[in-house]
């Protein structure tokens, strides 16, 4: 009863510039990676002819920040906009308590925490997500889509129920049986992959980028693993070379999306993380017991949003202002229809 009431609900902000959402997603990359770089302290076991000390080692956080994140630092931070810096004086968090994946993607995409969500379990999602609600909106039905290299996104989705194309873990590519799709299915069920029973992220990539050029969704949500599955492992050089390639993966939608009439100037780039990880020795780890493991971020690039680079003194901003964000760049009040939500981000648009 509750999912259908608010799937009816239609209520119109004042029109924006955006007219398209890419939500993009990289699971328990810390904040002090993304604002400063390669961590002093976890680079001390690293030698000149390493190959992630030659990538990633500079003298200053600026250096180190820009060569581990180039298109953020060159780009985002000069058209956008970056929360969730502390040292800044605009932390950004989850509020869950829980600090780990389900129960931070529930909150950031349904925009209030669920006491009930308390595991990673591939159940169902019993919410509405901002997608679903969304996806029964005037001029928005038929227009999203996600997809996830971690296979319980598709419960996170609840992909059964929600009615839009979900794609996550080794399912293989349906929405189109064109000679890329079948190379990409061929491929992703012939690799040995890093953490099973999940594919490499570069599939997840580019099935998602197929999508985005053939069915031209308004929303589309992609949610990326291996920041995660690679500090968990604590493999520091292959974590730092996960966040690297996610900020190629970011430019790389960005210039598709600037490339096409339907998206150029008129989509906003949404980007976030699902939790923290610890400080020091406890940088593998996050959960309920890992202090500061609920610290996270935020990043918008859009034709919307101010340019402010990185934000200063916005007070308590968190995961779940992430879902009514979208809404209301697409010109819809998620908060009416979904009262728990928390509000958008203040300075979102103009």
């Amino acid at each position: 009863m509750f999912a259908t009431a608010l799937a009816t609900v239609i209520l119109f902000q004042p029109a924006t510039k955006t007219k398209n959402v890419l939500f993009l997603f990289t699971d328990g990359l810390r904040w002090q990676e993304l604002f400063e770089g390669a961590e002093p302290d976890l680079m001390k076991a690293a030698k000149p002819e390493d190959a992630h000390y030659k990538a990633y080692w500079r003298e200053t956080v600026e250096a180190r920040r820009q060569a581990l994140m180039p298109f953020t630092w060159s780009t985002i931070a000069a058209k956008g906009q970056l929360y969730g810096d502390r040292r800044s004086g605009t932390p950004c968090q989850v509020l869950n308590g829980l600090k780990f994946s389900y129960p931070g993607y529930s909150e950031t995409l349904q925009g209030f925490v669920d006491p009930e969500i308390r595991s990673n379990d591939a159940v169902p999602n019993p919410n509405v997500t901002v997608f679903e609600w969304l996806n029964k909106q005037k001029g928005m039905e038929g227009k999203v889509a996600a997809f996830g290299n971690w296979y319980v996104v598709s419960s996170i989705f609840n992909k059964e129920r929600c009615g839009f194309y979900v794609q996550s873990g080794m399912e293989p590519i349906t929405f189109t049986g064109s000679a890329e799709a079948r190379m990409l299915n061929r491929l992703q069920a012939q690799t040995d992959h890093p953490f099973p029973p999940d594919p490499a992220d570069a599939f997840t990539y580019e099935a998602s980028m197929l999508y985005l050029r053939t069915k031209q969704p308004r929303l589309m949500g992609v949610l990326f693993g291996e920041t995660d599955s690679y500090a968990h492992s604590g493999n520091y050089a292959k974590y730092l070379n996960a966040a690297h390639r996610f900020d190629r993966w970011l430019k790389g939608y960005w210039g598709m999306l600037q490339s096409l009439p339907k998206y150029k100037d008129k989509t906003t780039l949404v980007i976030t993380t699902d939790h923290g990880r610890g400080d020091g020795s406890e940088w593998t780890s996050h959960g309920e017991k890992i202090t500061n493991a609920e610290h996270t971020w935020i990043m918008i690039l859009g034709p919307d949003s101010p340019p402010l680079g990185t934000v200063r003194g916005e007070a308590g901003v968190s995961n779940g202002q992430v879902a009514s964000s979208i809404a209301a760049l697409l010109g819809f009040d998620y908060c009416a229809a979904q009262p728990k939500a928390a509000k958008p981000l203040p300075r979102l648009v103009r």
